[in-house]
């Protein structure tokens, strides 16, 4: 479970009822909230609800209840509230700190930058790696998380900080709103459909402006040209919006194949995940 924000006047709490999570987790599509403040050994807390349902009749509550004094978010667990609370973030953090899950699991801030959401405003973003690792560390091995949104995904399976996941199923993140504000997230993915039955709106990211179709067959072989270096993600959706598959793009050629579904329409997103750009094609295979 992640929790993210930083010692700043303007800083934006994650723990908040303004804020919404919508991801993807063994098929159905998820929402997850905060709601109903409620006093526990002093403290106020929000438990942390997910549901499929659109309507909001059907929550689930989490395993957990998190608070956020300034710079830091606290958990603590539902089954056993006379546990200590647990110190889940402080986000102070500088590049070289270091967060200890095990004794052999230990993560460490890369780098501190920011990124610009989509209504425009900027939040800070933390960059992490696996301590260890000999740097400079590959972009496959990297986890990211930012200010008031939390963990945003990962970009291999090398290492599952779960701790640092607002739910289990984090890197799943379609996208997520404040405030019915749509901030963040990546373009196509965020159609998303609570449960199988609400859509929710997307506003596009800018567009990659140096990107090429060059191939694209009648039985689904297509192949793209990525002409400037940078840190790309692919997503293919079928034409009901459900994610098919993901993984890495680089600049040059790369190429996909469409020979494993069926016959029809689907969507490719290319995301910019440096300058959150993204560009998507409609492909058909015949």
């Amino acid at each position: 479970m992640l929790v993210c924000f930083y010692s700043s006047l303007m800083a934006q709490k994650l723990v908040s009822p303004e804020n919404r999570w919508y991801y993807r987790f063994h098929g159905p599509n998820y929402m997850a909230f905060f709601k109903d403040s409620t006093l526990i050994n002093g403290q106020y807390y929000f438990p942390l609800y997910t549901t499929t349902d659109s309507n909001l009749q059907k929550i689930e509550p989490s395993r957990y209840f998190f608070r956020q004094e300034q710079q830091r978010v606290y958990r603590l667990q539902a089954n056993d509230l006379t546990s200590p609370e647990m110190l889940v973030y402080d986000f102070n953090f500088k590049v070289g700190d270091s967060i200890v899950f095990s004794s052999n699991n230990i993560i460490k801030v890369y780098k501190v930058d920011t990124v610009t959401l989509n209504d425009g405003s900027k939040r800070k973003r933390w960059t992490f790696y696996l301590d260890g690792l000999k740097l400079p560390v590959g972009g496959n091995m990297l986890r990211y998380c930012i200010e008031g949104v939390g963990f945003v995904g990962a970009s291999g399976p090398f290492y599952t900080p779960e701790r640092m996941y607002i739910t289990i199923a984090q890197p799943g993140l379609s996208c997520f709103f404040q405030k019915d504000t749509y901030l963040y997230g990546s373009g196509v993915s965020c159609t998303v459909k609570i449960g199988i039955n609400e859509g929710t709106s997307a506003k596009t990211l800018p567009t990659i402006p140096s990107i090429e179709l060059l191939k694209h067959t009648p039985d689904g072989q297509v192949l793209y040209n990525l002409q400037e270096p940078g840190r790309y993600r692919y997503h293919l959706y079928n034409s009901q919006g459900a994610l098919l598959a993901s993984g890495i793009a680089s600049q040059g050629n790369n190429e996909l194949s469409l020979a494993f579904w069926p016959r029809g329409m689907y969507v490719l997103q290319i995301l910019d995940e440096e300058h959150w750009r993204q560009k998507t094609f409609k492909l058909v295979r015949q």
